[in-house]
């Protein structure tokens, strides 16, 4: 999301970025409640699947 915010040209970071300027505080708001929600998703997720390996292999 970093390299999209920078210097990309699609998907959230270019979104966040785009809406930021534009003064389109609604939609800059969604798009990092957006990302949050899929990075949190993804530590939990990753989280799990680490239990799992772990009470396996352990």
């Amino acid at each position: 999301m970093v390299a999209e915010f920078l210097m990309g040209t699609t998907g959230l970071g270019y979104l966040f970025a785009k809406t930021k300027s534009d003064f389109q505080t609604e939609q800059a708001f969604g798009a990092s409640l957006v990302a949050t929600v899929i990075s949190a998703a993804a530590f939990l997720g990753a989280g799990w699947v680490e239990k799992k390996v772990r009470q396996r292999y352990s």
